[in-house]
């Protein structure tokens, strides 16, 4: 529903920019329809280069969302970014007893992370349905109303936290100079807005819908504009940085942020759920994401619990285990949001999508949960669409579900797979299109069907320089690297050849270290493989002597280094 215009400068419209108050020609960029039906011309100011709706007003915020109960069922199930929320406060690295502030802190998932985990002394602003069930649910100090410059009259704070909030707002520059002063000396405002460096054609729906938000975003900032306005507002140490369609900024003069520990975000997660009866939104909510956070860390026994638990919890709910979407034949049907939240769980999509990869992990047949995670992911994208939503993590599980279900059939060694690249490549898959080609050569390679290999660019020249250069490589990045040599290897051409002996000697240098840093199954996959593919080189260039000398070389430096995977001289 989104019409794209000529984003040229418009010199017969000049507008006062809501940004930074200039009086500038606009450009014109989209107009799509609100929820209401409206349709609203999306700007961009010619001098900060900030975008905004043209005639938007604040939202009512105090009222239902769209979608209602399901709607909330949706953001607690899996719709609320609690981890991106919790990594952004660990980082920050104050200590216990730091007073913190959240405006517009909805259901008050980062308060809960804030006081329990981080024993900060909390307080948060929200006027939405959302935060009056968050308030009680979890027990919280939520004032319900909208945040005012009179709220820094009698009370400062080390860590003032607007998420996005600032897009709401129809005054950017006031709003954030009164967050200013609800920073005591030393504080830090942590600020997370839509980025509009990803409005364009080629931004998915996933993630252009929600950034967009037509009717209730009004002004949608750069990193540019952001950082300008921040210092107009009188913070100091601006800092703004872009992560995919969201752009997050420190200003103020506290410490600098440092890495923070994954670990307190899932030990917080346990903790949490274990306050929420087991089949309610909010409780199969935090143990979906516990799960999911368990098994990409790889911590196979917790992960094994969680989902025992969780599936009891499904099952006492909708009358069916996890394993029950993988069997069910679907019906067809695109239900409301509504009823989709009575017959299923809103988080089945990512749950099943990590249930696949923890058992091809071990050896066991996953296509079943990658076609039911495609499934799931598509009914719930569907829903969210018929209340005028749509959600990023969705989107993102079906396409990586989807790219495992190609993989898997290139490994099988049907036909057609790189039609099938190609059109998975049109639906713009997220980041996931590069690995479904690295996945897809090294199947075809192993299969022998070099001619389809050679028609997927893997940047194989750019995998070895950054080898080369950093003397590590990834497991993925190796095995292409392998298939790779020995695709040249088969081909008659002299500097071919060269070129795959080159990359050998690099991936054999890479995979030594690679055991020496403790990680052996590189080793024992590719290495010995990766020097037997350079000995062909050799012997391909009429160089036998150098081939059987770098086998025994190899072999004798390697028999001394405990635990390396032994190999005979022949």
């Amino acid at each position: 529903m989104i019409r794209w215009l000529q984003r040229q400068p418009n010199a017969s419209r000049r507008l006062a920019c809501p940004n930074c108050n200039s009086l500038v020609p606009v450009q014109e960029i989209l107009q799509a329809p609100s929820a209401t039906g409206v349709t609203l011309t999306l700007l961009a100011c010619s001098d900060c280069h900030a975008a905004f709706f043209e005639g938007t007003a604040v939202g009512n915020y105090e009222q239902d969302p769209p979608g209602g109960d399901a709607a909330l069922s949706f953001y607690l199930q899996q719709g609320a970014d609690i981890g991106g929320i919790a990594m952004r406060l660990l980082a920050l690295g104050r200590p216990a007893g730091s007073r913190y502030l959240e405006i517009g802190c909805g259901f008050g998932f980062g308060l809960d992370v804030a006081r329990r985990a981080l024993g900060w002394d909390v307080k948060g602003i929200d006027p939405s349905p959302f935060a009056a069930v968050g308030r009680k649910l979890l027990d919280l100090p939520i004032e319900s109303g909208f945040f005012t410059p009179h709220h820094a009259d009698n009370d400062t704070f080390d860590i003032v936290h607007a998420s996005e909030f600032l897009e709401h707002v129809p005054n950017p520059l006031e709003t954030l100079r009164a967050l200013q002063t609800a920073l005591r000396p030393n504080g830090v405002l942590l600020l997370t807005t839509p980025a509009a460096e990803m409005i364009r054609p080629e931004t998915s729906e996933g993630l252009l819908v929600p950034l967009l938000s037509v009717g209730w975003h009004i002004v949608i900032q750069t990193a540019e504009s952001l950082a300008m306005l921040l210092r107009r507002a009188g913070f100091e140490n601006v800092r703004v940085v872009r992560e995919g369609a969201q752009l997050i900024a420190h200003a103020g003069s506290g410490p600098r942020c440092q890495r923070p520990d994954r670990a307190v975000y899932r030990q917080w997660l346990a903790a949490a759920a274990t306050t929420q009866p087991r089949g309610s939104d909010l409780g199969l909510g935090l143990r979906a994401r516990l799960f999911r956070e368990l098994a990409a860390h790889g911590d196979e026994s917790a992960a094994a619990a969680v989902w025992s638990e969780l599936n009891s919890a499904v099952e006492m709910r909708f009358g069916s285990r996890l394993e029950g979407w993988c069997e069910a034949a679907t019906d067809g049907t695109k239900p409301l949001l509504a009823e989709l939240a009575e017959r299923e769980p809103l988080c089945l999509a990512g749950v099943l999508l990590l249930q696949a990869w923890r058992v091809a992990q071990l050896g066991e047949p996953a296509e079943a949960f990658f076609v039911a995670a495609h499934a799931a992911a598509g009914r719930l994208r569907h829903a969210l669409r018929t209340i005028g939503s749509e959600d990023g993590d969705a989107e993102d599980f079906g396409f990586a579900a989807e790219r495992e279900l190609i993989i898997c059939a290139a490994e099988r060694g049907d036909p057609g797979i790189p039609d099938r690249i190609v059109a998975y490549a049109a639906k713009r898959g997220g980041g996931h299109g590069e690995a479904l080609r690295r996945r897809c050569f090294v199947a075809f390679v192993n299969h022998g069907r070099l001619e389809e290999a050679r028609e997927l660019p893997c940047a194989i020249t750019d995998i070895w320089k950054a080898a080369d250069r950093m003397e590590i490589i990834s497991h993925d990045d190796a095995s292409v690297l392998f298939c790779g040599a020995a695709l040249e290897l088969q081909t008659p051409v002299q500097g071919r050849v060269e070129d795959a002996m080159t990359w050998l000697r690099t991936l054999r240098r890479c995979l030594l270290k690679a055991f020496q840093a403790g990680r052996t199954d590189q080793v024992s996959d590719l290495f010995w493989p990766a020097v037997d593919a350079e000995a062909l080189g050799l012997r391909l260039r009429g160089r036998e002597r150098e081939a059987t000398e770098l086998i025994t070389r190899t072999v004798r430096q390697t028999a001394n280094i405990p635990g390396f995977p032994a190999r005979q001289i022949a």
